[in-house]
């Protein structure tokens, strides 16, 4: 096992980056997830957790405490096919909390989440239906 440390991604020089692999097997995945979200997404403080038979994303800029998760028996072993499902969640994390894809913008606020609270407005809707819940 790998020792809980963050591995710092030469892809990112700002802000807080890094990885966890709870098993050595998992630790080149991280670390090439990690790289690809920075040439994603720059700017931001990515986080890969590799536990439990799941991949977590998360994004300290907008939650410590909520992320992505992607399980790993839905990530087919080809290394692009997986890269791309992580790269399109995190794309979707940002989405959800109210963040264009790409790079982080010079002045864009990302401090959207308050504690374990959306800020107001937002919102989820679900199965295509236009009403809050």
């Amino acid at each position: 096992m790998t020792s809980i440390a963050k591995h710092a991604s030469a892809a990112a020089q700002e802000g807080v980056t890094g990885y966890y692999a709870e098993k050595d097997i998992d630790d080149t995945m991280c670390k090439q997830f990690l790289v690809a979200l920075h040439r994603n997404y720059p700017g931001y403080s990515w986080f890969i957790e590799a536990k439990g038979g799941v991949f977590m994303i998360r994004n300290f800029d907008i939650s410590r405490n909520w992320c992505m998760v992607l399980h790993k028996t839905n990530i087919e072993f080809d290394v692009s096919v997986a890269i791309r499902k992580m790269v399109r969640a995190a794309g979707e994390f940002l989405e959800r909390a109210h963040l264009k894809r790409g790079a982080l913008q010079q002045g864009q606020p990302t401090a959207t989440v308050l504690g374990d609270l959306p800020v107001e407005g937002m919102n989820r809707k679900t199965n295509g239906e236009k009403g809050e819940f």
